[in-house]
């Protein structure tokens, strides 16, 4: 997946990708008691059966018409602690060091076992 976000109000100070390309935390710096207004247009495009020059162009073709609308398709999202509680989720295994962190980081996660290759997280209810 290739994507491009365009700010539209209260630019990120900082974006950070902590050296993985799959997650991206967009970082202010306000006042607890100031309030952010984020506003941005994303678009994106499945790459995945696409080599790395047919991905360059078609990424240069969406940068360059990046406030064209292609399609009316809607973008689907979830709530994962929704979803975990919907499910009855007790615990996640994790084999992505990459993704390892989502989880230590997240209060609502307890590691209950890491041998390396692969984390246990329990979710904490």
């Amino acid at each position: 997946m290739c994507g491009q976000a365009i700010f539209r109000e209260d630019l990120p100070v900082e974006l950070d990708h902590k050296k993985n390309p799959i997650r991206v935390d967009l970082l202010y710096r306000q006042p607890l008691e100031q309030k952010i207004n984020i506003r941005m247009l994303v678009g994106v495009f499945d790459a995945e059966d696409l080599n790395y020059s047919e991905v360059e162009e078609t990424y240069y073709k969406f940068v360059n018409s990046s406030l064209e609308r292609v399609t009316l398709e809607p973008l689907i999202t979830w709530d994962y602690i929704e979803m975990l509680g919907e499910y009855d989720v007790s615990y996640v295994v994790c084999r992505d060091q990459d993704v390892y962190s989502k989880f230590s980081e997240d209060p609502k996660f307890r590691l209950v076992f890491n041998g390396g290759n692969v984390a246990v997280f329990q979710v904490v209810k």
